[in-house]
């Protein structure tokens, strides 16, 4: 009985060591991917979070009272390379954008660009405007593309009021976007 019961329990046991050798030989080697990740960005105390501005938008602002709206549009360069687009700088990425920028509207304006640098993030930024024919207005935006190591983030701030309201607005427009931040999630 003794034996019966050794060579039961041989028998187990070489079932679970070759069992586990099986799984040990078709273990499949894992890449952690990162699934998002968190930006920050200060607006003023006028500006609420929105939605409905820029469905392509990751984060929305507007301040009725002052006329005023901020969106931010992120694009990671992974995904752009997987769509054959490689950019080797903010300022290339930029001038990409503004290409179609406005394209088809009536008095179409873009300033010279300006690059600046806010610790290890480069900003491209540029003033633009346009005549909306259906709305019978001009739009003054305040254009800022963001290089980080893995995204390009678009902010685009805009005054739908007229020429002195987006000179009353502009600063905060520009410290809106200088303001980006990118936090590392691990």
């Amino acid at each position: 009985m003794k034996i019966r019961y050794r060579n039961a329990f041989i028998s187990i046991f070489s079932i679970t060591v070759l069992m586990a050798a099986m799984q040990a030989a078709n273990a499949q080697t894992f890449k952690e991917n990162t699934v998002g990740h968190v930006y920050t960005i200060s607006v003023p105390e006028y500006m609420t979070k929105t939605t409905g501005l820029n469905a392509a938008a990751s984060s929305q602002y507007q301040g009725l009272t002052k006329e005023a709206a901020t969106l931010v549009l992120e694009e990671s360069k992974e995904n752009l390379e997987l769509e054959s687009l490689k950019f080797s700088s903010a300022q290339e990425y930029f001038d990409y954008l503004m290409k179609t920028f406005l394209q088809d509207k009536q008095d179409r304006y873009i300033s010279k660009s300006k690059t600046f640098k806010v610790g290890n993030i480069t900003f491209v930024q540029a003033e633009a405007s346009c005549f909306l024919e259906a709305e019978k207005t001009k739009i003054y935006y305040l254009e800022t593309i963001a290089e980080t190591p893995n995204y390009f983030y678009q902010i685009l701030s805009y005054s739908w009021g007229d020429k002195e309201s987006y000179e009353k607005v502009k600063d905060d427009l520009k410290k809106i976007a200088a303001s980006l931040k990118e936090n590392n999630c691990q």
